[in-house]
């Protein structure tokens, strides 16, 4: 599936974004890219195969001589809303083009539903002008959140929550690569190369996280009720991706046959709509 966003008339380019987190709420795909947040409608999206059998094998991206290619995909996701919050995370000490936006998740045990979005940080460089990679900000660790419409799966509001996030001395916590919210706690997966990966709990009002043990690479994170688990997905491809579930600390995990699915929080397009024209 490709990413797309409107590009001149009855024309189409792929979206250029790092995408360092996405959750699926309703009709509704949130991507986070950097000072950005992304909105894709899943109800729109688009089956080219009639308009293009040859779709496979093609390269391009957009519509040429009436036929649409999208890079080898079959199916595109068109763009249907994007708020930058880039200046408002200036004011906030991020670097301008800066945002809390590295990692993505959700808070189901919270009513209304939450989304969040964790920071990536790292130490300070010792060169005060060398700069900061992502864009990020060495002296904040934020996660933000937003309350989420239970029918339409929109932001209710643009006006957000923050928690400043700290380790056991008090420094900010570094290397967040996936957010996510529990019966009042906030879940972050840490993981920077082989040397920094952990899972911690924060606690309200708590100055020092619980920590576990956690695989390398893990990046998003995401939890089942059905079974008090959690999801995670790896980020390198040298033969190490893959998504892994393990039992929630201080929790049973629960089983189900092979055969069940849990489709309860999930939205189902009733079907995929081809390429109109």
């Amino acid at each position: 599936m490709l990413l797309i966003e409107a590009h001149g008339h009855d024309r189409f380019r792929a979206v250029q974004t790092h995408a360092g987190g996405c959750v699926w709420y309703g009709r509704w795909l949130y991507v986070a890219d950097n000072g950005t947040l992304l909105v894709f409608d899943l109800s729109r999206m688009m089956d080219i195969a009639a308009h293009n059998p040859d779709y496979a094998t093609s390269n391009s991206v957009g519509m040429h001589e009436g036929v649409p290619h999208a890079a080898g995909y079959r199916y595109l996701l068109p763009l249907a809303r994007r708020y930058d919050f880039r200046s408002e995370s200036a004011t906030r000490a991020w670097p301008a083009g800066g945002g809390p936006f590295d990692s993505l998740g959700l808070d189901r045990s919270t009513t209304p539903h939450r989304l969040m979005a964790g920071s990536f940080i790292i130490p300070a460089p010792a060169d005060p002008g060398a700069g900061c990679e992502n864009d990020c900000d060495p002296t904040h660790a934020l996660v933000m959140t937003w309350d989420l419409d239970a029918h339409t799966g929109a932001l209710t509001s643009l006006a957000a929550r923050s928690f400043e996030l700290f380790d056991g001395h008090r420094q900010p916590e570094l290397y967040v690569q996936g957010v996510l919210g529990l019966d009042g706690d906030i879940w972050v997966v840490k993981s920077k190369g082989r040397g920094h990966h952990a899972l911690h709990r924060h606690e309200l009002y708590h100055a020092e996280p619980d920590r576990y043990d956690w695989p390398t690479f893990g990046e998003g994170i995401t939890f089942n009720p059905r079974t008090n688990t959690f999801w995670c997905v790896k980020e390198y491809s040298a033969g190490d991706r893959c998504v892994f579930v393990t039992a929630v600390p201080g929790r049973p995990r629960r089983t189900f046959p092979r055969a069940y699915e849990d489709t309860s929080w999930a939205y189902v397009p009733p079907f995929v709509p081809p390429l109109s024209g």
